[in-house]
Protein backbone atom coordinates (compact mmCIF):
# COMPACT_ATOMS: atom_id res chain seq x y z
CA UNK A 1 0.00 0.00 0.00
CA UNK A 2 1.55 3.34 -0.99
CA UNK A 3 2.10 5.81 1.78
CA UNK A 4 0.19 9.08 1.76
CA UNK A 5 3.28 11.25 1.45
CA UNK A 6 4.33 9.38 -1.70
CA UNK A 7 0.94 9.92 -3.38
CA UNK A 8 0.21 13.57 -2.55
CA UNK A 9 2.62 16.49 -2.36
CA UNK A 10 3.17 18.24 0.95
CA UNK A 11 1.03 21.28 0.07
CA UNK A 12 -1.99 19.10 -0.78
CA UNK A 13 -1.73 17.18 2.48
CA UNK A 14 -1.45 20.45 4.40
CA UNK A 15 -4.45 21.84 2.52
CA UNK A 16 -6.54 18.79 3.46
CA UNK A 17 -5.32 18.87 7.06
CA UNK A 18 -6.25 22.52 7.57
CA UNK A 19 -9.49 22.45 5.59
CA UNK A 20 -12.45 23.06 7.88
CA UNK A 21 -14.96 21.39 5.55
CA UNK A 22 -13.33 18.02 5.00
CA UNK A 23 -14.12 16.26 8.28
CA UNK A 24 -17.72 17.54 8.61
CA UNK A 25 -18.40 16.57 4.99
CA UNK A 26 -17.05 13.07 5.56
CA UNK A 27 -19.17 12.74 8.71
CA UNK A 28 -22.35 13.92 6.95
CA UNK A 29 -21.78 11.50 4.05
CA UNK A 30 -21.13 8.70 6.55
CA UNK A 31 -24.30 9.54 8.49
CA UNK A 32 -26.36 9.52 5.29
CA UNK A 33 -24.89 6.16 4.26
CA UNK A 34 -25.65 4.74 7.71
CA UNK A 35 -29.21 6.10 7.46
CA UNK A 36 -29.78 4.40 4.09
CA UNK A 37 -28.32 1.11 5.38
CA UNK A 38 -30.42 1.04 8.56
CA UNK A 39 -33.57 2.08 6.70
CA UNK A 40 -33.14 -0.78 4.22
CA UNK A 41 -32.45 -3.24 7.04
CA UNK A 42 -35.55 -2.04 8.90
CA UNK A 43 -37.77 -2.39 5.83
CA UNK A 44 -36.34 -5.85 5.08
CA UNK A 45 -37.01 -6.95 8.67
CA UNK A 46 -40.55 -5.56 8.49
CA UNK A 47 -41.26 -7.41 5.22
CA UNK A 48 -39.80 -10.65 6.61
CA UNK A 49 -36.83 -10.81 4.24
CA UNK A 50 -34.34 -10.30 7.08
CA UNK A 51 -34.38 -11.68 10.61
CA UNK A 52 -32.40 -9.56 13.07
CA UNK A 53 -30.37 -11.26 15.82
CA UNK A 54 -32.21 -12.05 19.05
CA UNK A 55 -30.28 -9.45 21.07
CA UNK A 56 -31.67 -6.68 18.83
CA UNK A 57 -35.32 -7.35 19.66
CA UNK A 58 -34.90 -8.48 23.27
CA UNK A 59 -36.28 -5.32 24.90
CA UNK A 60 -39.70 -3.75 25.12
CA UNK A 61 -40.91 -0.33 24.03
CA UNK A 62 -40.47 0.94 27.61
CA UNK A 63 -36.84 -0.18 27.64
CA UNK A 64 -36.20 1.65 24.36
CA UNK A 65 -37.89 4.76 25.76
CA UNK A 66 -35.71 4.67 28.87
CA UNK A 67 -32.58 4.25 26.77
CA UNK A 68 -33.47 7.22 24.57
CA UNK A 69 -34.31 9.31 27.64
CA UNK A 70 -30.89 8.54 29.13
CA UNK A 71 -29.12 9.43 25.89
CA UNK A 72 -31.05 12.70 25.56
CA UNK A 73 -30.30 13.65 29.18
CA UNK A 74 -26.58 13.01 28.72
CA UNK A 75 -26.48 15.05 25.50
CA UNK A 76 -28.22 17.95 27.23
CA UNK A 77 -25.73 17.73 30.11
CA UNK A 78 -22.74 17.81 27.76
CA UNK A 79 -24.17 20.78 25.84
CA UNK A 80 -24.75 22.65 29.11
CA UNK A 81 -21.19 22.05 30.27
CA UNK A 82 -19.71 23.14 26.93
CA UNK A 83 -21.83 26.29 26.97
CA UNK A 84 -20.75 27.09 30.54
CA UNK A 85 -17.06 26.60 29.72
CA UNK A 86 -17.46 28.83 26.66
CA UNK A 87 -19.04 31.62 28.71
CA UNK A 88 -16.30 31.38 31.37
CA UNK A 89 -13.59 31.45 28.70
CA UNK A 90 -15.07 34.49 26.99
CA UNK A 91 -15.49 36.28 30.32
CA UNK A 92 -11.89 35.58 31.33
CA UNK A 93 -10.62 36.57 27.89
CA UNK A 94 -12.39 39.91 27.99
CA UNK A 95 -11.50 40.84 31.58
CA UNK A 96 -8.51 38.79 32.72
CA UNK A 97 -5.53 40.75 31.48
CA UNK A 98 -6.05 40.31 27.76
CA UNK A 99 -8.08 43.48 27.34
CA UNK A 100 -10.03 42.17 24.38
CA UNK A 101 -11.05 39.03 22.61
CA UNK A 102 -8.74 38.40 19.63
CA UNK A 103 -10.34 39.52 16.38
CA UNK A 104 -7.47 39.01 13.96
CA UNK A 105 -8.12 35.31 13.45
CA UNK A 106 -6.11 34.11 16.45
CA UNK A 107 -7.65 31.38 18.54
CA UNK A 108 -7.09 31.19 22.27
CA UNK A 109 -7.56 28.04 24.30
CA UNK A 110 -9.42 28.04 27.62
CA UNK A 111 -6.30 26.78 29.43
CA UNK A 112 -4.21 29.62 28.03
CA UNK A 113 -6.75 32.14 29.29
CA UNK A 114 -7.10 30.56 32.74
CA UNK A 115 -3.32 30.21 33.23
CA UNK A 116 -2.43 33.70 32.03
CA UNK A 117 -0.97 36.17 34.55
CA UNK A 118 -3.39 38.92 35.57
Amino acid sequence: MPRLRMVWPEWQREELRTNLWLVPTILVVGALALFVLTLRLDRAAYDGRFRPPSWVVSGSADAARQLLTSIAASVITVVGIVFSITIVTLTLASVGGHGKIPTDGQLISPLAVMNSPH
